[in-house]
C-alpha cells in the first residue's frame, strides 16, 4: 500500500512540473511585447524578401480576400497599383498548390480592359505567396507595403530609396532601418 501510494504521490509530482513547464512556455510566448512581435515578422519577411527576385511584383498588388467557392481554394486580388480599375480575381487549390482559375469579370464589369497578362499574375503570385504575407503592395518606385497578418490596409513599409518617400509616409512611424510602422 505505501509503494501504491508513493508511485501516486510520485506521479502527480511529476505530471505537475510538466503542466507547470507547459504553463511557462506559454507565459514566454504571449509576454513578447508588441516590439518584439513586429521585430520578429520584420526579420522574417526581410528573410524572404531576400530569397526573391521581387522586380515581377513592382508595380502591384496582392492580397487574401476570403475562402473560395469551392473545396480547397482561396481567392485572392490582384491588381496594378498605378491604374485605378478593379482587381482581377486569383482563385488558387491549396491542395493541387496551384492556380486554377485567374478571373477578368471585375475588369471587364466596370469598363477596364485587361490591363494585366495572365502570366504577369501567375508569376507575380506565386512569388507572393513565398512572402507569406496577407496583403502586399510594392509601388513603381518598390517601397514595399506589407500587411502580415490581416486583409486590412498594410500596417508595414519598407522604403526602398530614401530619397524618394511615398506620399503617405506621415502615416508611419520609423521602426528600424528602412522599416516604418502604422502610427
Amino acid at each position: 500500500m505505501t509503494k501504491l501510494l508513493l508511485l501516486i504521490a510520485t506521479m502527480i509530482l511529476f505530471f505537475s512540473c510538466i503542466r507547470e513547464n507547459q504553463h511557462n512556455d506559454t507565459i514566454t510566448k504571449e509576454s513578447l511585447t508588441k516590439e518584439d512581435r513586429i521585430k520578429d515578422e520584420i526579420h522574417t519577411i526581410d528573410k524572404n524578401l531576400n530569397n526573391i527576385d521581387i522586380s515581377e511584383l513592382k508595380g502591384l498588388a496582392i492580397h487574401y480576400r476570403s475562402v473560395g467557392l469551392e473545396p480547397n481554394t482561396l481567392g485572392y486580388f490582384v491588381s496594378n497599383v498605378d491604374i485605378n480599375c478593379s482587381p482581377f480575381i486569383v482563385i488558387y487549390n491549396t491542395s493541387l498548390k496551384r492556380i486554377v482559375k485567374i478571373d477578368n469579370s471585375l475588369v471587364i464589369k466596370f469598363g477596364c480592359n485587361d490591363y494585366l497578362a495572365d502570366t504577369t499574375i501567375t508569376k507575380a503570385f506565386y512569388k507572393y505567396l513565398k512572402l507569406d504575407v496577407c496583403v502586399l503592395k510594392i509601388d513603381s518606385v518598390g517601397n514595399i507595403y506589407i500587411n502580415k497578418n490581416n486583409q486590412d490596409i498594410p500596417d508595414m513599409l519598407k522604403i526602398y530609396n530614401k530619397s524618394n518617400l511615398p506620399n503617405d509616409i506621415n502615416e508611419f512611424f520609423k521602426f528600424e532601418g528602412n522599416w516604418y510602422v502604422r502610427k
